[in-house]
């Protein structure tokens, strides 16, 4: 028996971690978050007083690994080293939470007391799973990337409750159901004969949340049809660039081109004459309100100075002069690299030891510009962390990556 717990708990970690990568795309099968937990949950809650703190964090650890590799795979375009490297990392803190689910968040660990001990321990898990997410959402930046919550993309009813915790706020709710449930379905001896009144408030607790849950989501949803609202047209422009690591593979001439033709042709123009489109009423194709382009999407960058003041390369411009003349006084929003300037006389330059951002710029027709600059940047994506104190890491990320 022993042998096979050996066995068994690993497996479960594994489906768990499994399991929250199927969640998202490409997979997406978002309706596992109501039992993905269970599997875990059932390994730590179960694991005897031997090397418990131990077995519990290599099991947390398992099932974050076996969330985090197959979800960020994405990152080995960049650099394999840093795939492995962040996956190791962000799967910590499956492996704190766990201990603490094992230890201090464990219903069948001491003596039960109270008729609230089973939601008490399910919200416990809960909150400390929530706030490790959130924590590391800050942490080095912050590396938030598919919470458990952000599966209620498709679940717009319960996605509303989104907007008094956050999106993070959401992993609340599946991970008390089925701490909730795993405790009343799985009953140990003690439990057969004081048990009952304990049950019936843990059930009671659980269809309290659901039907709060969905009930203040079905009101919020009926709410926003009665509210006065603005109908925006959005254009969104995204290109596939080959790349490799974050050489493009492409001139930027081409990038450019590539962007005026195609964001041309969503405003209905095509070599300078106005045509019909497949998504317009009658003869005029709509004009939109924004016109949307990707993170760095222009080959060039903009110098901000410290009065304020801004400029931008030749090639930006030509781009977006260029796309204006599609007609239409919609608000440009384009991803593109922002970097510290001085004036030298009345030449910009770049300033020595410039900062630099990857930031969001914002365009109205007036040609007025603001930036917001990203604070939460990918790590091991888009900086390399104590880079600095430790340099040696710069020279293995431009191994893996190609690129200094």
């Amino acid at each position: 028996m022993k042998g096979k717990s050996l066995f068994l708990r690993p497996l479960a970690a594994l489906a768990s971690g499994f399991g929250m990568a199927a969640l998202f795309p490409p997979y997406g099968i978002s309706q596992l978050i109501w039992i993905v937990l269970l599997p875990l949950l059932f390994a730590l809650w179960s694991l005897g007083e031997e090397k418990r703190k131990r077995k519990a964090f290599g099991l947390g650890f398992l099932t974050g690994l076996a969330f985090f590799l197959p979800n960020l795979a994405w990152l080995r375009t960049v650099s394999d080293a840093g795939w492995g490297a962040l996956s190791v990392y962000l799967a910590l803190f499956p492996a704190m939470w766990a201990l603490f689910a094992a230890t201090w968040g464990n219903p069948w660990r001491g003596e039960e007391k109270g008729l609230f001990h089973v939601p008490r321990h399910a919200l416990a898990c809960a909150l400390v799973w929530t706030g490790l997410e959130w924590l590391r959402g800050w942490l080095f930046t912050g590396f938030g990337w598919n919470t458990l919550g952000t599966a209620f993309h498709e679940s717009l009813v319960f996605a509303q409750s989104a907007d008094l915790l956050g999106a993070i706020g959401l992993s609340i709710l599946p991970i008390f159901v089925q701490g909730v449930l795993l405790q009343v379905c799985v009953r140990r001896v003690t439990q057969f004969h004081s048990g009952g009144m304990r049950r019936r408030v843990a059930l009671g607790s659980v269809v309290l949340v659901m039907v709060g849950s969905y009930g203040y989501g079905m009101w919020r949803m009926i709410s926003a049809l009665k509210v006065d609202s603005i109908r925006l047209n959005a254009l969104l422009v995204q290109l596939n660039i080959p790349q490799e690591a974050s050489r493009q593979l492409v001139e930027a001439i081409e990038i450019h081109m590539r962007y005026e033709d195609e964001t041309l042709e969503g405003l209905g123009v095509v070599d300078g004459e106005t045509v019909h489109s497949i998504n317009s009423k009658g003869n005029q194709a709509p004009k939109p309100d924004w016109v949307l382009w990707p993170e760095t999407a222009l080959t060039g960058g903009i110098l901000r100075m410290d009065d304020g003041k801004w400029v931008t390369a030749q090639e930006n411009w030509n781009t977006i002069e260029r796309v204006r003349q599609g007609g239409g006084e919609f608000t440009l929003m384009f991803g593109v690299n922002e970097m510290e300037g001085e004036w030298d006389g009345d030449e910009p330059m770049r300033k020595r030891d410039a900062r630099a951002w990857n930031s969001l710029a914002v365009m109205p027709a007036d040609g007025s510009l603001q930036t917001f600059r990203k604070h939460h940047l990918v790590i091991f994506g888009e900086y390399i962390p104590l880079v600095e104190k430790l340099p040696f890491l710069a020279k293995i990320y431009e191994q893996q990556a190609g690129v200094k």
